[in-house]
């Protein structure tokens, strides 16, 4: 299942569900909320995210070491990443890779949604040109 996994702990959180309902869902994509960064590495391990964006403020950790957690993932963390640039430390890209960016917090939704779009967009160009090695027996 296509799912966009929206992880936060505050009213930013459920107002960026709300935009991305009303842009994206009829793209087939599920809109997932998750209220502890546990909740979105389960998620992430389930397979099928397209999206994760992270705006925690009382996680115990902050959303940039959430972030480091999923790229540890493995192939479930390769997914696209949104997180707030209060919690944006150096070089995102270099650090978490060219499938990260970062949005102006106090989030606006709207924005969030327009940067996620481009991310997934730039991500499906990227796997197009880079498909996946066959395995070898």
């Amino acid at each position: 299942m296509k799912q966009i996994i929206v992880g936060g702990d505050n009213q930013e959180a459920n107002l960026i569900c709300d935009a991305f309902e009303k842009d994206v869902r009829q793209q087939g994509l599920t809109i997932l909320l998750c209220t502890s960064y546990q909740e979105v590495l389960t998620n992430l391990g389930r397979g099928g995210a397209n999206l994760v964006v992270l705006g925690f403020e009382q996680a115990g950790l902050t959303n940039f070491e959430i972030a480091h957690r999923i790229r540890e993932m493995g192939p479930a963390g390769n997914v696209p990443i949104l997180l707030p640039d209060i919690d944006a430390l150096g070089d995102i890209r270099g650090t978490l890779g060219p499938q990260a960016a970062v949005f102006h917090w106090p989030a606006d939704p709207e924005n969030v949604v327009a940067k996620a779009k481009q991310l997934m967009s730039a991500a499906d160009k990227l796997s197009d040109t880079n498909p996946p090695m066959p395995a070898v027996p």
